[in-house]
């Protein structure tokens, strides 16, 4: 495949056909398709947060800390989580003033930070359970119940795929 870099407007009418053409190649189209979707429920999910006064971050960082045992290093977040550990600094900031984490330090290593969640932060994940479920249940009504078992099936492969393909590009740096 040629690269291209359009250099003026008239450079933009070819690009734009070579878009068309890939995307009309069904690998191209649901590959397009996933990443609209993506972005749709990225928004609405946005929308709900944001009615919470909390972030996709924020939100991921507490999940995270619940599924893993309670607490993480911000590393281990920032991993977890697609941030930066600028940004997962920042949004730790914010849900620890809000009392939603604390950090500490690990017992024999004083370089070693750990960020925990409180009691207050697992209540109000708890609380929002019921928002969340129904929330997720609205978004996937338009599907059937073998539809979504087969949707879970391809999300699981898609994602393991994509994050070995991440994992190799680390490898390569």
């Amino acid at each position: 495949m040629t690269k291209r870099k359009p250099n003026s407007e008239s450079d933009i009418q070819p690009l734009a056909d070579e878009i068309r053409e890939q995307a009309s190649e069904l690998r191209g189209e649901i590959f397009l398709s996933f990443s609209y979707t993506a972005d749709i429920f990225n928004r609405n999910l946005d929308i709900m947060l944001a009615k919470r006064n909390s972030s996709r971050t924020r939100f991921g960082i507490l999940h995270n800390l619940i599924t893993h045992g309670g607490s993480m290093t911000p590393t281990e977040i920032a991993k977890r989580v697609f941030r930066s550990k600028h940004a997962v600094t920042r949004a730790i900031d914010v849900l620890e003033k809000d009392g939603l984490v604390r950090r500490g330090t690990v017992r024999g290593d004083r370089r070693l930070r750990k960020v925990s969640i409180t009691k207050k932060g697992i209540k109000l994940i708890a609380d929002n359970m019921d928002d969340r479920r129904e929330n997720s249940q609205r978004a996937m009504s338009c599907l059937t119940q073998r539809q979504s078992e087969e949707l879970k099936v391809i999300l699981e492969r898609l994602r393991k795929h994509l994050l070995s393909m991440i994992d190799d590009s680390f490898k390569q740096k």
